[in-house]
């Protein structure tokens, strides 16, 4: 794909009508309603219907980017609907908080960032942040840190140094980074009742339950204190696409 050479180019947002300059654009909900720039170094949400902005500095959102700049930006995550916003934060060395913000359906509605639910995490780093499409499960990929053993609290990616998040093309490729960093742990909750928790064998939400592989390669699909059999041990599945809406899988056997 080759490297971006020569000046930096721009960014540009064009809302009604209108284009003006921007840092950089942070993240979108897939109706193109809501968006989160960056201008003028300070991070807000845009309502493309009313052109109404609200600044997220309040929240002190971790702006921080790693080299993975085909996924979207690891501390904003919206839900499929565009109806929650997930926000990670992080107040200090190890610390990181996550704050849930349900979003106005109407545009003449202003959002009021103090009823954000703010979400303690435990200790250590977190990678990334992630909403269900679906809006019922938050996700985030977090390095543990353990105070009776020494742990690597490396990104999977290293920090992105360039001041850009680099464009990419329509089709994903392999990335370089694969088997870095420390052991990513996923910490899983309800956006009812968000108290993340570690979850092993993670792999997607899917409705109000989530997929979870067993260390056999078995996977399952748990809800509650109920599991169900998606895939067996001998078959050893590894997910190539879900729709957690309709629970419909498209796998791969390595047997």
């Amino acid at each position: 794909r080759g490297a971006l050479v020569g000046d930096l180019p721009d960014v540009h947002l064009s809302l009604g009508g209108e284009v003006t300059r921007i840092d950089e654009l942070l993240g979108h909900d897939d109706s193109g309603r809501w968006l989160v720039i960056r201008d003028d170094d300070k991070p807000w949400l845009i309502d493309s219907r009313s052109g109404e902005r609200t600044d997220l500095s309040p929240l002190a959102p971790d702006l921080r980017s790693d080299e993975l700049f085909e996924l979207a930006h690891r501390s904003f995550a919206f839900d499929a609907q565009g109806t929650r916003l997930l926000v990670l934060s992080h107040p200090g060395k190890h610390r990181y908080e996550a704050h849930l913000l349900t979003l106005p359906s109407r545009s003449d509605a202003r959002l009021d960032l103090t009823k954000a639910r703010k979400i303690q995490l435990p200790p250590g780093e977190v990678w990334r942040a992630e909403l269900a499409p679906d809006g019922s499960w938050l996700v985030l990929h977090a390095l543990l840190k353990h105070a009776d053993r020494p742990t690597n609290l490396q990104w999977p990616a290293p920090p992105r140094t360039e001041p850009l998040r680099r464009c990419h093309g329509a089709f994903k490729h392999a990335g370089a980074w694969a088997q870095r960093g420390g052991q990513i742990t996923a910490l899983l909750a309800s956006t009812r009742d968000p108290n993340p928790r570690p979850t092993p064998g993670f792999v997607m939400p899917v409705g109000d339950g989530w997929l979870r592989r067993e260390r056999n390669g078995r996977l399952m699909l748990v809800r509650g204190s109920t599991q169900k059999q998606v895939a067996s041990e001998r078959c050893g599945a590894r997910v190539l696409h879900g729709d957690p809406t309709r629970e419909l899988f498209l796998i791969s056997c390595e047997h």
